[in-house]
């Protein structure tokens, strides 16, 4: 901490305002004759940052310069970079506030109460109002209490100052986690006698058990992997029984097909034999009967016109179909009357060209048919 501005006003000797510049002076001695104020100024900068002075306490209102009503006391003071503002005030309306300085020239208000001022203040210097006062700012009378002091009391003073409470609580908590990995291994000890299988007998069992189901792990699927194999032969052994039972009928219905074809074989050559022997009946009996070919000829001639004459009559009979249906479509469609009796009408000259026609073929067949007679 590094003071910059005190300014003081009804605080003992200075009953006007008094302002004290220490900016630009690293050393510097304050001198005059008693009574002057000299102490007043070291006891403001203690009573602005803490609230109270060494050679009153707490009970600061003995310091209002005598006439006064009010005592008020303002310092500025730098902490690292940052610049600081602590200022107090009591007699007729007390005032307490921290503010720091922003980079606009502004002050942001920090605390506002004695109490939240005088923490924000020991927080920012690292010092309590005791330790301020034994290190940092001897009072008067008292600049060789910190070597008179109790050894303890000196101890935490240098321990404040050197920042040595870091490593204090480093070997707190080294001690702390030193007790419970104590405990932990004192916990898992008994925890290990009361596993009976914990001890290297116990273990070297539970490995030599452990290794003989290995062993039987592996035996169990290396017979796993035959029978798979074996399941694996007696589907491809069943499936080539499958496949040599298809083979074996179709042999059989081939071998059935063989004799099919040489028993047809057979009784086609017997009706060739048959067949032939016939025909040399016939060309003895056509030998013996004298065949006439020209007859022969004409009974062709009038065997195709009986069948011109059946397909005529096939004809005729179509026509006859074909009438009926016209007229059963004739009795249905009675609402369309006129086109039912044309189609009647139709009809029935298609039955009439069927009946002239089957006339004509009577009569042309007439002819044929007393030929055959004759040629019979």
């Amino acid at each position: 901490m590094r003071p910059l501005e005190l300014e003081l006003r009804g605080f003992t000797a200075c009953r006007e305002r008094t302002v004290v510049d220490f900016r630009g002076r690293r050393l510097f001695a304050i001198t005059g004759p008693t009574g002057a104020g000299k102490s007043s100024l070291l006891d403001a900068m203690t009573w602005a940052l803490y609230g109270e002075v060494p050679r009153v306490g707490k009970e600061t209102r003995q310091l209002l310069s005598h006439g006064a009503t009010v005592m008020a006391a303002r310092l500025d003071f730098t902490v690292g970079s940052e610049t600081y503002r602590v200022s107090r005030q009591i007699g007729r309306a007390s005032a307490y506030r921290l503010e720091r300085l922003l980079g606009d020239g502004s002050w942001e208000p920090l605390a506002d109460r004695a109490k939240d001022v005088t923490a924000r203040v020991r927080a920012l210097l690292g010092l309590d109002y005791a330790t301020f006062t034994k290190t940092m700012l001897l009072p008067q009378g008292a600049f060789d209490a910190f070597l008179r002091g109790d050894p303890g009391e000196r101890r935490d003073i240098l321990a404040n100052l050197l920042g040595l409470g870091v490593y204090e609580a480093m070997g707190r908590a080294g001690r702390a986690r030193a007790s419970g990995a104590r405990l932990a291994a004192t916990a898992l000890e008994q925890q290990r006698a009361r596993l009976t299988l914990a001890t290297p007998e116990a273990q070297g069992g539970l490995e030599r058990e452990r290794a003989e189901l290995l062993r039987r792990r592996e035996a169990i699927v290396m017979q796993r992997e035959a029978v798979a194999a074996l399941v694996t032969l007696e589907r491809e052994a069943a499936e080539r029984a499958r496949e040599a039972t298809v083979a074996a009928a179709a042999a059989r219905l081939s071998a059935e097909a063989c004799l099919s074809a040489e028993r047809a074989a057979a009784g086609a050559a017997m009706a060739l034999a048959d067949a032939e022997r016939r025909a040399r009946e016939l060309a003895v009996e056509r030998a013996t009967i004298a065949y006439d070919e020209v007859a022969q000829r004409a009974l062709e001639r009038a065997l195709a016109m009986a069948e011109q004459r059946e397909q005529a009559e096939a004809a005729h009979a179509r026509a006859v179909a074909q009438a009926a249906a016209h007229a059963e479509a004739a009795r249905v469609a009675c609402a369309a009357r006129d086109a039912t009796r044309a189609a009647a009408d139709e009809a029935r000259r298609a039955l009439d060209a069927a009946r002239a026609t089957q006339a004509g073929s009577r009569v042309a067949l007439a002819p044929l048919a007393v030929a055959a007679r004759g040629a019979r």
